[in-house]
């Protein structure tokens, strides 16, 4: 039995697709948890998506996994995927 909702289940499942067909992959078990906006190009980052649910599972699955990494790492991230203008800030050193 799996420790996550099958709404979960369908959404991670839904984003190794999506990084499989980008070849996106990193020393986490293959998987490297793509920003929103890579991960869900047709969803707008004030959908209500991001707010419940799965959406929201997946910028905490994406937020946790940034402060797991070193910081040479988040760097490397960052300069993969970019801030588009309508996610910006997204990153917290967009802020400054």
């Amino acid at each position: 039995m799996s420790k996550f909702t099958q709404e979960q289940e369908a959404l991670f499942a839904q984003i190794r697709k999506r990084a499989a067909e980008l070849d996106f992959n990193d020393k986490t078990n293959g998987y490297l948890p793509l920003p929103p906006w890579v991960a869900f190009p047709k969803t707008e980052p004030n959908s209500i998506n991001w707010r419940m649910g799965a959406g929201e599972d997946h910028i905490r699955l994406v937020c946790n996994y940034l402060e797991t990494i070193s910081e040479n790492e988040r760097i490397q991230y960052r300069e993969r995927f970019p801030t588009p203008k309508e996610w910006f800030p997204f990153y917290e050193e967009d802020e400054i």
